[in-house]
């Protein structure tokens, strides 16, 4: 199921399109062709313009208009605000003094397929970096599990540390079982002090519901399960108290999905129905 366009603003940006500058992308003062209710395109000029339905185009087609509409590039993170007694997530730049890309969501206001179509071409197509694992919770609820089934790349800059923070760790992660497509996901935060297989078993004790979600969807193979998980270097360095180079951070890197795999098998093996 997609999302309405009203929705997908509020998803992934402020609350308004003057805010995030989500307004149309035609000049101003030049010709432009609207979009009617069901779908319906046609020149504005004149009542004998031809039209065409839009959804009587080739569906390679029409994904070639949402991947042209709805990629942007990675400018911005996702942060967790209050804004009229609500939570909500906004898009803030990742560089001091510039804006976030425009999104223009005009095209998931034609009508309910069209949204269906477009808002899986958004969330599979962008590479989405979330502020803290209070973002991602909050992100998720947004978008729901149809639109979070999408999802291909994800990244949380900062894990949940003090008490208030921590709290959402597990949360977020739960809500995250629907992302069993994932092929890239990331922390690019300290989440604990410790040696890897310490490291490993804070992990998996806040990750173990999505991380049984995603062994299911691959088939019980618990190596593409955790393949594609990563956590910052600054874990390994802060334990082995040096910087380590790209070599080995990658072999610090590989020791902790084995430690994570690991921890995956026993709990499988414990819950193993009797023969």
């Amino acid at each position: 199921m997609g999302i309405s366009g009203s929705k997908f603003v509020e998803c992934v940006g402020q609350t308004s399109n003057e805010e995030q500058g989500l307004g149309p992308q035609s000049e101003e003062g030049g010709e432009r062709d609207e979009i009617g209710e069901k779908g319906d395109i046609h020149d504005s000029e004149g009542p004998a313009a031809k039209k065409c339905n839009f959804h009587s185009l080739p569906p390679e087609v029409r994904t070639r208009i949402f991947k042209m509409v709805l990629s942007y590039s990675c400018n911005f993170v996702l942060k967790s605000v209050i804004r009229r007694q609500r939570r909500k997530v906004i898009r803030e730049p990742r560089e001091p003094g510039r804006r976030p890309c425009k999104i223009d969501v005009d095209l998931l206001k034609v009508d309910r397929q069209t949204a269906i179509e477009a808002s899986a071409i958004f969330y599979r197509e962008n590479f989405f970096i979330l502020e803290d694992t209070i973002a991602l919770h909050h992100f998720l609820a947004a978008i729901g599990s149809a639109n979070a089934a999408h999802l291909l790349k994800l990244r949380v800059e900062s894990w949940g540390q003090t008490k208030t923070h921590k709290a959402f760790n597990f949360p977020a992660f739960t809500l995250l079982r629907s992302a069993t497509s994932l092929r890239l996901f990331s922390i690019n935060s300290e989440i604990c002090r410790g040696n890897i297989g310490h490291i490993a078993r804070q992990f998996y004790q806040e990750t173990y519901h999505y991380l049984d979600a995603v062994v299911a969807a691959r088939n019980g193979d618990i190596d593409k399960a955790v393949r594609f998980i990563s956590i910052s270097k600054k874990n390994f360095e802060n334990w082995e108290r040096r910087r380590l180079d790209d070599e080995e951070g990658i072999e610090r890197q590989k020791a902790f999905r084995k430690e994570l795999s690991a921890l995956i098998q026993a709990e499988k093996v414990i819950h193993r129905p009797e023969e």
